[in-house]
């Protein structure tokens, strides 16, 4: 796999990483001048960034470990993501925040139960994030940004399996991806203290949303089977 950029429209694709390794899992920082990805280009699973334009390539993680799903803070300083270091168990990840520069290590979550998939508030006080401890019991969680707050959202709509967490552009509502044993996925929405919980009106089978930058639109990929 490789990152590509392309225009709103469709047009003027560009191949930003270029690499017979495989690369996935793409955040622009906040003000559109670096990209955060992941990539196994040097044997390992690490967070790394580059220019807009493909350049400048750097490891920010540099650990043996599997480490993913970069979020920005929105001033742009840090990064949170995904980790299985130092637990021993493969599919038993932490959250861990960064420098933008890879430095200074400091851990937001090491419970015994699964944490990923986190999303940085735009007001840049909350960290939204998935907890599981099976593959049919996944949460929202919420977190301060030392990890020192942490409370579950408990969605009002129905009990749901709920992950790919983001945010309104006024950090009021999470965005997600909702599903239920034997029915499709769908997205889904909620306050920050899970009342006003709604599930959109679409054909299902939805995944990894995210929102313009305006707020007014919801980009989502679809599998249609096969």
């Amino acid at each position: 796999f490789d990152i590509y950029r392309m225009g709103s429209t469709g047009k003027d694709k560009v191949n930003l990483t270029a690499h017979p390794a495989a690369d996935y899992s793409p955040a622009w920082s906040p003000d559109g001048r670096r990209l955060a990805f992941v990539s196994d280009r040097e044997g390992d699973w690490d967070i790394y960034s580059i220019n807009e334009d493909g350049t400048g390539l750097i490891n920010l993680t540099q650990h043996p470990a599997r480490d993913t799903y970069p979020s920005w803070s929105p001033d742009g300083q840090f990064l949170v993501f995904s980790s299985n270091r130092g637990k021993g168990d493969p599919d038993d990840f932490d959250l861990y925040r960064i420098n933008a520069d890879g430095t200074n290590l400091c851990p937001i979550d090491t419970t015994a139960e699964r944490a990923e998939q986190p999303s940085w508030s735009p007001d840049g006080n909350w960290i939204a994030y998935v907890r599981s401890t099976t593959f049919d019991d996944h949460r929202l969680w919420l977190t301060n940004t030392d990890g020192a707050v942490k409370q579950v959202v408990k969605p009002s709509i129905f009990p749901i399996n709920a992950t790919a967490p983001v945010w309104s552009t006024d950090a009021a509502r999470i965005y997600f991806v909702g599903t239920i044993p034997g029915m499709p996925s769908r997205i889904g929405c909620l306050n920050r203290d899970g009342s006003g919980g709604l599930v959109m009106a679409t054909s299902g089978n939805d995944v990894a949303p995210r929102l313009s930058p305006d707020g007014h639109s919801i980009l989502t990929c679809r599998n249609y089977g096969g």
